[in-house]
C-alpha cells in the first residue's frame, strides 16, 4: 500500500510451509513481515521467523518444539526483540494417567528473560470421570515479577451428551494473586428433564479484594408430565447473572410453568431482571384459559401480571376475556384490559406499561357453520367500546351495529359455492373528551357486493361521516363518500 499524500509505504508478507513425512510427523516454518516506513526512516518494522517440529513415538509419547525469532524496528515502537525456545513432550503413563510437560524459555534484546515451566498430570478415576492438576512457574528478571499458577479440575460425564467439568487457578504474583474457577456443564438430558449449556465462574483479586461472579443455566422438561390432577405439565426455569463487588450487574431469572386441569390450562411465569445500574423489576404472571371450541357455552381467558418496579410500586396488568353462547348462533363477548404493555428493548423487564383501562363488549348473531346456499340469510353485530387514559385524562368511546344480509344463491349454482351476494349496513359513534374538548362523530353506510363472476367483481358503497361539537379544520360537518369497485379479468 502507497501513499503519495504521506510519502509513506507499507508492506504485510506472510508465507506458511507445512511438511508431513508421514502421518506421524510434521514439520513447519512460518514467515511473517510488517513493514512501514517513509522515504527517511523506518516507522515499524516487525519480522517473524518461526520453525517447529512434531512427532508422535507411539508408546514413548509425542514432542513438539518450537524455535521462533521476532525483530521489531521502527520509531513508533519500543518493544523489543527477542528469540523464544519451545518444548513439550506428553505422554501416557497407563491406560488412565497421562503427562504434559512444557518449557519455555525466551530471552530479549534488553536483557529480559521469561522462563515458563508447566506440568499437568491426568487421570480417569472411571470410565466416566477424572482429574487433572497443573502447576505453572513464571521466572522473570527480578524476583518481584514471578508467577506462580495451581490449576485444579475434574469431569464427570453423566451420558446422553451431559457432561461437567470444572478448573480452579490459582495465580500468585509476589504475595499477591488472583483466583479464577469455573463450571461448565453441556446440554444433554437427564431423567426426563432437558439441560442447556451451563456454567458458572468466579474470579478473585487479593489485592483490592475484589471478586466477579456470573452464573447461566437452563433447565426444561423433555415430554409433558403428568403429576397428580394435572396434566401435560411444562416446566422451565433458567438464570442468566453477573454481580461485582457484591453487587449485581446482570440478572435474568426465569420460571415457567403450564398444565391442564382437564381441558383448562393453568400456567404461573416469573421473572426478575436487574439492570447495569442496580434497579431491580419482577414480574409474575397468572393465566388461566378454558376450552376455546366454539361449542362451548362458555369459554374465558385470564391473563394477570403484577410488576413490581425498583421503587416499589406495583403495577395490576390485566387482559380477561369471556364468550357466552346462549344459543348456536349467538354470542356476548366481554373483554378487559388493564395497563396494556409496549415494547420496548431499552427498559427493564423489555416492556413500558400504557396507563390505558379498555372495556368492550360485542353482540353477534351469525348463521350456522354450514349455511343453506337457496335461503336468504341474515346476520348481525354489535359492539361497544371503551377506552379510558388515567395520564393523560382522556375518554373514548366508540359504538357500532351491523346488520347484513346474504342472498340466496340460483337454483343452478352448486350447493358448495361460497360465493353470495350481500347487502351490509353500518352505523357507528364515536365519542372524544378530553380536558379542553369533547368530540362526536357518527358514520353510517350501505354497502352492496355482488356475487362474484367467473370473471369480474362489482362492489357499491354510499356512506357518510358526521361531526359534532369541536369539527377539525378542513373537515365539514357532513362528509359523504361514494365508492364503486369494479374489477374485470382478461
Amino acid at each position: 500500500a502507497d501513499s503519495d499524500a504521506l510519502s509513506q509505504q507499507k508492506r504485510l508478507r506472510n508465507l506458511l510451509l507445512t511438511w508431513k513425512p508421514d502421518g506421524k510427523s510434521e514439520v513447519q516454518y512460518f514467515h511473517y513481515e510488517n513493514k512501514w516506513d517513509s522515504p527517511d526512516s523506518v516507522l515499524f518494522a516487525n519480522l517473524v521467523d518461526r520453525f517447529s517440529f512434531s512427532k508422535d513415538f507411539g508408546r514413548m509419547g509425542k514432542i513438539a518444539y518450537i524455535h521462533e525469532k521476532q525483530n521489531f524496528d521502527g520509531s513508533t515502537t519500543q518493544q523489543p526483540s527477542s528469540v523464544k525456545n519451545f518444548l513439550a513432550y506428553e505422554t501416557q503413563i497407563d491406560n488412565k494417567t497421562s503427562l504434559r510437560t512444557e518449557q519455555t524459555r525466551t530471552s530479549f534484546d534488553n536483557g529480559d528473560k521469561e522462563n515458563i515451566s508447566s506440568n499437568t498430570v491426568s487421570t480417569n478415576i472411571t470410565k466416566r470421570a477424572g482429574v487433572s492438576v497443573s502447576d505453572v512457574h513464571i521466572d522473570r528478571q527480578g524476583s518481584d515479577h514471578d508467577e506462580k499458577k495451581r490449576n485444579y479440575g475434574f469431569w464427570i460425564d453423566f451420558g446422553r451428551g451431559l457432561r461437567l467439568n470444572y478448573g480452579y487457578a490459582r495465580q500468585l504474583n509476589g504475595d499477591m494473586g488472583t483466583m479464577q474457577s469455573q463450571t461448565t456443564l453441556s446440554g444433554g438430558e437427564l431423567g426426563g428433564f432437558k439441560i442447556a449449556d451451563s456454567f458458572a465462574s468466579l474470579n478473585s483479586w487479593d489485592q483490592d479484594h475484589r471478586a466477579q461472579s456470573a452464573t447461566k443455566f437452563g433447565i426444561s422438561t423433555v415430554k409433558p408430565l403428568n403429576l397428580g390432577f394435572l396434566k401435560q405439565v411444562c416446566l422451565n426455569i433458567g438464570a442468566d447473572t453477573a454481580s461485582d463487588r457484591a453487587r449485581w450487574i446482570r440478572e435474568n431469572k426465569v420460571l415457567d410453568f403450564a398444565g391442564k386441569i382437564g381441558s383448562n390450562t393453568l400456567g404461573f411465569n416469573y421473572r426478575s431482571q436487574v439492570a447495569q445500574d442496580g434497579q431491580r423489576g419482577i414480574d409474575r404472571v397468572f393465566l388461566f384459559k378454558t376450552d376455546q371450541g366454539e361449542k362451548r357455552w362458555l369459554r374465558g381467558s385470564v391473563y394477570y401480571k403484577l410488576r413490581t418496579l425498583p421503587n416499589g410500586k406495583q403495577i395490576m396488568i390485566r387482559d380477561m376475556s369471556f364468550t357466552l353462547k346462549p344459543t348456536k348462533n349467538i354470542e356476548l363477548t366481554n373483554s378487559v384490559v388493564t395497563n396494556p404493555e409496549q415494547p420496548r428493548g431499552d427498559v427493564l423487564l423489555g416492556s413500558l406499561p400504557l396507563a390505558d383501562r379498555r372495556n368492550r363488549w360485542s353482540l353477534d348473531y351469525k348463521p350456522k357453520t354450514q349455511p343453506n346456499p337457496y335461503k336468504t340469510e341474515h346476520s348481525f353485530g354489535a359492539s361497544w367500546d371503551e377506552l379510558i387514559n388515567d395520564q393523560n385524562r382522556t375518554l373514548a368511546r366508540t359504538g357500532g351495529v351491523t346488520f347484513r344480509t346474504t342472498f340466496a344463491n340460483r337454483k343452478d349454482v352448486k350447493a358448495d359455492d361460497p360465493y353470495r351476494s350481500t347487502l351490509t349496513l353500518f352505523y357507528g359513534v364515536e365519542q372524544n373528551d378530553t380536558s379542553q374538548r369533547h368530540q362526536t362523530a357518527q358514520r353510517y353506510s350501505i354497502q352492496w357486493d355482488q356475487r362474484p363472476g367467473p370473471n369480474q367483481v362489482f362492489s357499491v358503497l354510499l356512506g357518510n361521516v358526521s361531526y359534532e361539537h369541536s369539527i377539525a379544520d378542513g373537515f365539514r360537518r357532513n362528509n359523504w363518500t361514494a365508492r364503486v369497485d369494479y374489477q374485470f379479468k382478461f
